[in-house]
């Protein structure tokens, strides 16, 4: 019997839209979402840049140190309040320690296999998120993509969506006369035909 292949989970989701009431809902969601998360992204940049002046120059006065690390940790926690990407990072997070947990389990003789697989998890659990205190651009970033799919897929929906297959959240359908052609439906009713 054949193992089949289990599939990687992407790290962005596509949205699917069953009614013309949840896409604006979304759209509408994702509108106000998208504004914070630019607020936040350019947090982020300021905080990236006072991450990298503080590793860059280390021999600087100890005041302006403080005070450029200072600014770097609250930009970043500002950063992922504003803009998300705590979910982002915590989603990364664990795909990291379960690869590095397997490695452990897989790699090493049996007796010491469960115990290096679990301290290898713990140890990617607990240091891979200190890394992302140091990246808030990148993670934000991803949160803006998916923001930006999910407006985009909604806006596209309701692009395409034609009166007569349109619901409404209550379930009630919209009906349109005989008289009147539905968009989509392949009739033009600017052509000369």
């Amino acid at each position: 019997m054949a193992r089949q292949k289990k599939e990687k989970e992407p790290l962005f989701t596509q949205m699917e839209f069953d009614n013309a009431q949840y896409a604006m809902d979304v759209k509408t969601k994702s509108e106000a979402k998208l504004a914070k998360v630019k607020l936040g992204l350019m947090i982020a940049a300021g905080a990236q840049v006072a991450w990298i002046i503080g590793f860059a120059f280390p021999k600087m006065p100890t005041i302006l140190s403080d005070i450029i690390l200072i600014v770097a940790l609250v930009g970043t926690i500002l950063a992922y309040i504003l803009g998300g990407g705590l979910g982002a990072a915590l989603k990364v997070t664990w795909k990291f320690a379960k690869g590095i947990g397997w490695f452990g389990w897989f790699c090493v003789p049996f007796p010491a296999d469960i115990f290096t697989g679990i301290m290898l998890t713990i140890l990617a659990i607990v240091m891979i998120p200190m890394l992302f205190i140091f990246i808030p651009l990148v993670l934000v970033f991803l949160n803006y993509i998916q923001v930006n799919k999910d407006y985009k897929a909604a806006e596209e929906y309701l692009k395409y969506c034609t009166p007569t297959n349109a619901t409404y959240g209550n379930g009630e359908t919209i009906t349109e006369s005989a008289e009147t052609p539905a968009y989509g439906s392949g009739i033009n009713p600017n052509s000369n035909q």
